[in-house]
């Protein structure tokens, strides 16, 4: 009697071993599971034929992460969460990729950003002036007077590819009840 419930004993073991052989070597041949990227990186995908769909580390949560996105025509911008810095890349034709000082930290930051065709505007922070940069054809890239400061500020912005958006904010240093 106790070499048939040793030999069941070992029957059962040899099916647990089966089974977790099997199991190790279909996650061995499916390789490593993937890590999930860090809250609010920025993750791209699609065509990459200028860089645009891979972010720098400042946004890609190597180094920083974002608070907000726009893509463009071969180019992408983000805000850095933290810092408020727009951070571009891709094709910087016209410079499109390359944001002025007065959004990418040197003398100012952004709350908000749309990536149009050739040309990116955003929000400043603190003053609500639309800033924009890239190609100026039809004057894409410069904002009226009624949001960029001397009439009046914007509270959201948009692109397109040809055009640009915004709706009107109270005029700087208005003490206008909204």
């Amino acid at each position: 009697m106790p070499n048939a419930s040793i030999r069941r004993s070992v029957v059962g073991f040899l099916v647990i071993v089966a089974f977790v052989v099997t199991v190790w070597s279909a996650v061995a041949k499916a390789g490593p599971i993937p890590t999930p990227a860090p809250i609010g990186s920025v993750v791209g995908w699609g065509s990459d034929s200028h860089g645009q769909a891979t972010p720098p580390r400042a946004v890609n949560g190597v180094s920083g992460t974002a608070k907000s996105i726009a893509a463009g025509d071969f180019h992408s911008c983000a805000i850095q969460a933290g810092t408020g810095n727009v951070v571009c890349w891709g094709h910087n034709g016209n410079d499109r990729a390359t944001p002025p000082d007065a959004v990418n930290g040197v003398s100012g930051t952004a709350t908000a950003i749309a990536g149009g065709g050739i040309h990116n505007c955003a929000i400043q922070a603190g003053t609500n002036i639309v800033v924009c940069w890239g190609w100026d054809g039809d004057g894409r890239a410069t904002p009226p007077d009624t949001v960029n400061g001397v009439l009046g500020t914007a509270t959201h912005i948009a692109a397109g590819r040809f055009h640009a958006l915004a709706i009107v904010g109270p005029p700087p240093d208005c003490l206008c009840a909204v």
